[in-house]
């Protein structure tokens, strides 16, 4: 098996105060395999929690559009 994202999360940061504004978090749908036995111990994820996620690229699109990161400052 390889690696694949699973989950993908977000926290938006008032950097003056350093106070939560906004947060999410998205399932991401695999792409040839199903979450492991191991996985699903390790994070609580499990195969049904991503069928019915969003592909990678269209959980991008919605984190661009909801947090708009070209407007400020981003860490990865």
């Amino acid at each position: 098996m390889q690696q694949e994202i699973i989950e993908v999360g977000i926290v938006a940061m008032n950097l003056n105060d350093l106070k939560i504004v906004d947060e999410a978090s998205y399932f991401v749908r695999l792409r040839r395999w199903d979450i492991s036995l191991m996985c699903t111990r390790l994070t609580g994820i499990t195969g049904k929690d991503v069928r019915g996620a969003k592909t990678l690229s269209d959980v991008v699109g919605t984190l661009t559009e909801r947090f708009q990161p070209y407007e400020k400052p981003c860490i990865t």
